[in-house]
């Protein structure tokens, strides 16, 4: 386990999540979602997904939820998690 050294920031390397300290906000959403709003590039991929998916699948937005499903910029082809499994 790392130890945080004082004075010194989290590596930018991180991606964390945030969410308020209001635990009643969530009282409405599945726990699953709560934690995902936490990232807000996720959660507006996932809502744009589910826009889309409201609707006709037409060939422009076939493509578009391709893009959705594919690897982030951040990682590479040999990461582990390279290609997320399902949103």
């Amino acid at each position: 386990m790392r130890t945080r050294t004082p004075g010194r920031s989290p590596s930018r390397s991180l991606r964390l999540g945030v969410l308020k300290q209001n635990h009643f906000e969530y009282d409405q959403e599945r726990l699953l979602d709560a934690v995902m709003m936490g990232n807000k590039a996720l959660w507006a991929a996932l809502q744009e997904k589910d826009r889309l998916l409201a609707g006709e699948v037409t060939d422009e937005v076939g493509i578009r939820l391709g893009e959705l499903e594919g690897p982030s910029p951040r990682r590479t082809a040999t990461s582990p998690r390279a290609t997320p499994r399902s949103f």
